[in-house]
């Protein structure tokens, strides 16, 4: 006798996973009147997350305004400190250029 013999139903049907839904309720809201949203990972974790309000928004864009005004800053200042150098480098080559005609002229 063989394993499939003693048994009639050697397969092995896959659970099915079903969403679970939860329903909102008391305990999963917040104390300022927000409300908790869920999000599955895996078959039996859950990571939760809450929802923002108006003073996280405006947070958030004051954030992001903050970090635009510190990239341009840093651009233009590294603007500001470029042209005086290319400045001077066009006046040394200029000023060789003169050094070199007066050295052949003379």
């Amino acid at each position: 006798m063989g394993y499939r013999d003693m048994n009639d139903d050697w397969r092995v049907e896959r659970p099915r996973l079903e969403p679970e839904i939860i329903p909102p309720d008391p305990a999963h809201r917040r104390r300022g009147g927000g409300q908790r949203i869920f999000i599955a990972m895996r078959p039996g974790r859950r990571a939760p997350l809450a929802t923002s309000g108006f003073l996280a928004a405006i947070l958030a864009a004051f954030a992001v305004g903050a970090l635009s005004v510190t990239t341009l800053a840093l651009f233009f200042g590294a603007f500001v400190i470029l042209v005086p150098l290319i400045g001077l480098v066009a006046a040394g080559f200029m000023l060789s250029g003169l050094i070199d005609r007066l050295r052949r002229g003379a």
